[in-house]
């Protein structure tokens, strides 16, 4: 097995800190062999930079994983103007990948047009050969609608997600082995663009299907491979339980759930999971203090999540933690603000200046 093989195989089961040092090695190696022989080694070498960007993004280093896949992107161009058959595809890849990481470091604008291209390209394919490319197909649709709703283009970002759905259902109800995963997260994408839309009820539907599908596959036989997005799943639901239906103890379970599984996770693997635990904490604290359920508990949480983050910002890049020392903050502050106007000034107190330190 090749050593970017090896890398794939980690990540498919959840072990992404050893896929990315498998997979690091490999892009060294291929450069080496690159520099001797382009044509020969172009293709393999732009593919494996595009899993070397995954496997930095999955463990939070977006500044790193976006220098990655824009030089996959540039070394599939020219192959992909000279021979649009066989390099399309991966300049295709490449550039859903380049417009999720373009987001997480702030470049907006030119997230969406990297995602409207590879739709565009996957549009052309998927009318040539829908069974091979449908599944690409509906993930840039899915990254095209994220990239849309970031911009506040609300109504043709709901239409590019749902068009995906639609796409992953179809291909789920044919295989649903090979496809139900893209489902639950295409309806995970769904919830939001619909919450975003005011649909709410119509989000909690989507998300709660999500989850249900999720479960099963946590229950079958690879279930290190999806527990990260049943966690990511159950904290959505949480929060469209509570501002949807007003389902104050079922929200609180599912985020609850959330937490033990990003628990879980973080003891068996801290470097990919940990900042997921503190985004996990951080929603039941906010959630509690939204709905001033549990004080005590919300106050245990935000301390556990700010204890987490601050330990992490200590090995992390800065674009690991700005987001999430963010979030952890606004929670903090709102939950002081709670706990002072129930009569617990002394914890308020002694949340904002652990706040301070």
């Amino acid at each position: 097995m090749s050593l970017r093989s090896l890398g794939l195989r980690l990540y498919q089961l959840g072990r992404w800190s050893e896929a990315l040092d498998a997979t690091e090695e490999a892009v060294t190696i291929l450069r080496r062999l690159a520099a001797h022989d382009p044509n020969g080694f172009r293709g393999e070498l732009s593919a494996a930079l595009l899993d070397l960007s995954r496997h930095l993004s999955r463990v939070g280093r977006w500044t790193e994983a976006t220098a990655r896949v824009e030089e996959s992107v540039e070394r599939y161009r020219e192959p992909a103007a000279s021979d649009p058959v066989a390099h399309e595809s991966g300049l295709s890849a490449s550039l859903g990948g380049l417009s999720i990481c373009l987001t997480h470091v702030g470049r907006w604008d030119d997230a969406l047009a990297a995602a409207r291209e590879a739709v565009s390209i996957l549009r052309r394919l998927a009318d040539r050969s829908p069974a091979r490319y449908e599944p690409d197909l509906a993930t840039a649709l899915h990254n095209l609608g994220a990239d849309l709703s970031r911009l506040q283009r609300m109504p043709e970002a709901l239409a590019a997600v749902e068009e995906a759905v639609a796409v992953n259902r179809r291909l789920a109800a044919a295989n649903p082995a090979a496809h139900e995963a893209d489902l639950a997260d295409g309806l995970t994408s769904l919830s939001l663009r619909r919450l975003a839309a005011g649909r709410r009820a119509q989000a909690l539907a989507a998300v709660e299907e999500a989850v249900a599908v999720y479960r099963r596959l946590v229950a079958g036989t690879n279930p290190a491979a999806y527990e990260s997005s049943f966690a990511e799943g159950l904290l959505s639901l949480g929060f469209s339980l509570l501002f949807s239906a007003g389902r104050v103890s079922d929200a609180l379970a599912a985020v609850e759930e959330a937490v033990a599984v990003n628990r879980r996770l973080a003891a068996g693997d801290p470097a990919a999971h940990e900042h997921q635990l503190v985004v996990s904490l951080a929603g039941l604290a906010g959630l509690r203090a939204e709905t001033g359920t549990d004080l005590t508990e919300a106050l245990r949480a935000v301390v556990e999540s700010l204890t987490i983050s601050r330990r992490l910002e200590e090995n992390a890049p800065m674009d690991v933690m700005a987001g999430l020392t963010g979030t952890v903050r606004e929670v903090s502050t709102r939950l002081a603000v709670v706990l002072e106007a129930a009569g617990r000034g002394r914890e308020a107190a002694e949340l904002r200046s652990l706040l301070a330190r």
